[in-house]
This record gives C-alpha cells, structure tokens and sequence, in this order.
C-alpha cells in the first residue's frame, strides 16, 4: 500500500514539473500567431526618370527631373504620386534648350497622382502602362529691385492629364529599366508668354525603378 501511495506521488510530482513546461509551450505558440497576423505586408516602389517634352506646337524642353514613389496592391499594379520639374527657359546662369518662350526663369513643377500597369511583370522585358492625373505649376522667378538674385515668385497652376506606354526591363530582383513615350494634356492659359493650351504635347521618359517588400510589425 506504501508503494502504491509512493508511485501516485512521484507520478503527481512528475505532472507537476511536466505541465509548467506544456503550457509555456502553448503560450508562446498561442503568442506567436498573434504576432503573425498583426504583420501587415506589401510591396512598394520609387522611381527616378528624365527625358522630353514637346509642345502642341513642336517645341521641345527638357524634363530635367521626374521621381515618383508609391505602394503596389497587387504585383502588376502600381498606385502613388508623382513630381516633375521641367525648366521652361533659361534659369540664372543654366541655358536650357527650350524654344517655349522667350522669357528667362520660367519654370514647370508638374505634381499629382499616378497608376502603374504592369502586365507579365514576371518577364525579364515586359509592357509599363502609366496614368496620371494631377497639376501643373507654371512660374517665373522676378528680380523686383534690379539687385542679384530674385525676390518674387509668380506662379500659376493648371490642369494636367496623362498617358504613356512603354517597356520595363526587369535587371535585378528589385530594380528594372523603363522606357515610355506618351501625350500629356495641360490645360494652360496664356501665362508668362506660353499661348493658351502650348504645353500640352507628346513626352519621351527613361528612367529606372526600384521595388521593395515592407513589413510592419
């Protein structure tokens, strides 16, 4: 009977020691899911671009700088926002090959929204469709006390469209080449000796793109 009262008892010590250890396990199986489901993943991109513009009326100027950065929902499809700079005539002491007025220090600051489409992303060269919709800002820099340098600026903003279609070259996993050439509507005014309507036209881009995974915890 003795034996029989010692076995229970090491059989209850031994569960004793036995079941901290379970429901350690448990708990932290039980910690780690949660952990899991709070993560919030999904992919995003910027871009960094260049290249030309040409009016209604056959002038070209350059398109000094475009960059662009967004979130991709869905991997074929880019959603952000977009800003590009466009020097419209001389700039100080920067000559700029640009027949669109005869004015110096005029300049265009295109900003707004932007949808990427990007159809056989997989491939290395696949299409690039691109949608944007947005503003922009036509201004000229005034030097109003004759000195150096300009104290005013006189800006107009004006609506802007556009559309383009292109190729993407994937060159690494996270970074492609692209090339694009489309028409861009901008509802301009006569403005700082640009006619009414002269800045909408076709555009040539090249550029390069990086896209990346972002984890939030």
């Amino acid at each position: 009977m003795k034996a029989s009262r010692r076995s229970v008892l090491m059989c209850l010590v031994c569960f004793a020691g036995w079941f901290p250890a379970f429901a350690q396990d448990n708990g932290s199986a039980a910690e780690a899911e949660p952990s899991r489901m709070r993560e919030i993943v999904f992919n995003s991109y910027a871009s960094l671009e260049g290249g030309a513009g040409w009016t209604q009326e056959g002038s070209v100027y350059p398109r000094l700088l475009g960059v662009s950065s967004g979130f991709q929902p869905l991997p074929w499809l880019g959603i952000g926002a977009f800003l590009s700079f466009s020097p419209l005539s001389t700039l100080g002491d920067a000559r700029f090959a640009s027949g669109i007025t005869e004015r110096d220090n005029v300049y265009s600051l295109a900003t707004g929204s932007e949808l990427i489409l990007t159809p056989f992303y997989a491939r290395t060269l696949h299409p690039f469709f691109r949608l944007a919709l947005g503003g922009r800002s036509v201004g000229e820099l005034l030097d109003t006390d004759g000195a150096e340098g300009y104290e005013t600026t006189r800006e107009n903003r004006f609506f802007l469209a556009a559309a383009s279609l292109g190729a993407e070259l994937n060159v690494t996993e996270h970074g492609s080449l692209l090339a694009r050439v489309g028409y861009e509507f901008c509802g301009n005014d006569d403005f700082a000796g640009i006619q009414r309507g002269d800045l909408r036209g076709f555009e040539v881009v090249v550029g390069m793109r990086l896209h990346w995974q972002t984890i939030l915890r």
